[in-house]
């Protein structure tokens, strides 16, 4: 929804499709980041990763195939951090869309 405030539709489905594969390999962008020997690459990975929406958190798939038990605070942890990236996301387009001019 933020990204249909302010682009045309053709643009708003490739930023969508660009944060989710963003979202769901920023733990390995901050792997392989580490494991550089150039000392900038370390730092844009640690800021990245550490200021990014990272969707590999809310991703339960293994534990559900082999059976692990969730336990309620990795699930409690995971709502918050869904919560807090939806009211960021929503105060961006409640800003732009109140600046934007429909006339």
């Amino acid at each position: 929804m933020m990204f249909g405030v302010f682009c045309k539709p053709v643009l708003t489905v490739l930023f969508s499709i660009s944060t989710w594969i963003i979202g769901h390999f920023m733990s390995d962008l901050h792997f392989f980041s580490q494991k550089s020997k150039i000392e900038i690459y370390k730092r844009f990975g640690d800021i990245f990763s550490k200021y990014f929406l990272n969707l590999e958190r809310l991703n339960f798939r293994e534990a559900v195939i082999y059976q692990d038990a969730i336990s309620s605070l990795v699930i409690l942890k995971s709502l918050v951090y869904t919560l807090v990236w939806l009211i960021i996301f929503m105060f961006i387009t409640h800003k732009v869309f109140n600046r934007r001019d429909f006339v």
